[in-house]
């Protein structure tokens, strides 16, 4: 049953002082479809560090815990339990996260993580680089990597040379 003067569909379904927001979304972003209504996603983005010398792209999860409120237009799973590819998954956000996301999904892309349905612990992580998934940039060839420990640099003429202790 609904308060007196509350309107059935989406706007009865959201907490108080939360907030539904839609996000485009594809196939991949969508979990190839099993993000349902009623289902719980994290949102991770990779966006560039504009604020950085390097100015990097960098993946981090920013919001979790999320309740699916519809897929496209849909309030409910679909009858036969199958996977759908969606375009629009709405997720219910506090106003600060709907900002968060807004910000996500104009700078960078968007994807989402299927949680377990008991699954509501918040994890804390630390944002990926380029650096933390394939290692540290390999010394190129023809240079010389550079010394361990003290070292002094040799020039006799036009050579020069290393020297390490």
């Amino acid at each position: 049953l609904l308060p007196v003067g509350a309107a059935a569909g989406l706007p009865s379904v959201i907490e108080s002082a939360k907030r539904a927001i839609s996000v485009k979304v594809d196939p991949v972003v969508s979990v190839a479809g099993f993000v349902t209504p009623g289902t719980r996603v994290d949102v991770l983005t990779t966006l560039q560090r504009i604020d950085t010398s390097e100015k990097l792209p960098y993946t981090k999860v920013i919001l979790q815990d999320l309740a699916v409120l519809a897929i496209d237009q849909k309030l409910e799973q679909a009858k036969n339990g199958e996977p759908e590819l969606v375009s629009v998954v709405t997720l219910e956000v506090t106003p600060r996260q709907s900002e968060e996301l807004t910000y996500a999904a104009h700078q960078g892309r968007l994807q989402l993580a299927l949680r377990s349905p008991g699954d509501h612990e918040e994890v804390k992580t630390e944002a990926v680089s380029v650096a933390q998934v394939l290692g540290s940039p390999v010394a190129r060839k023809g240079k010389a990597a550079a010394p361990a420990g003290p070292s002094v640099q040799v020039i006799t003429g036009s050579s020069v040379s290393v020297k390490s202790f």
